[in-house]
């Protein structure tokens, strides 16, 4: 292929693809600048490019597949929902409602996580407050996708901050008074 030829090539490749074959071109072009052509060595009867090539080409299919395989394993797994709701102005009521969002998201068929229904049981909020909040976000580190109600507490805001840092989607409900 010649260069023209191959620039157009690149040219057609998704804006993500040609950036990894610039980068690519940037770092061998690099790479000659700093030790040289690479040569044929005619005494070991190696080609040293088209071994590279090879290599590259080899490891870049392996990443294909891997990134395939592991969009294929992620897409079998059930999608992780975190209730992000407030609590502790109002434990037994916010439980309820929190039970109520968690059988909504079951029903679509994703795993509810919403450890505002089971910490209370052996963590005291007030004063175990910054550990609740570290296993929250513990748990908030591993979902698909957190769904906000409410107008956020100062905890609240932590979990939606980080989600945000994790690049985890965040779908806001406010409450009706709040929407008018």
């Amino acid at each position: 292929m010649n260069p023209q030829e191959l620039s157009h090539a690149i040219q057609r490749l998704q804006e993500d693809e040609r950036l990894i074959v610039t980068t690519i071109v940037e770092r061998i072009d690099r790479g000659r600048d700093e030790y040289g052509p690479w040569e044929i060595d005619k005494d070991h009867y190696r080609n040293y490019r088209q071994e590279a090539l090879e290599e590259l080409l080899d490891g870049t299919a392996y990443l294909a597949a891997e990134l395939v395989r592991m969009k294929n394993e992620r897409s079998s797994q059930i999608a992780k929902v975190y209730v992000c709701h407030p609590f502790s102005n109002d434990p037994a009521g916010n439980a309820k409602d929190i039970a109520f969002i968690c059988g909504g998201i079951v029903e679509k068929g994703a795993l509810p996580i919403a450890p505002q229904l089971y910490l209370p049981a052996f963590m005291d909020e007030v004063t175990q407050r910054e550990q609740v909040l570290a296993f929250c976000l513990e748990l908030l580190a591993d979902c698909d996708l957190v769904l906000a109600f409410g107008t956020p507490t100062a905890g609240m805001q932590r979990e939606l901050d980080f989600a945000r840092s994790r690049g985890i989607p965040v779908r806001h409900f406010f409450d009706q008074e709040q929407r008018s």
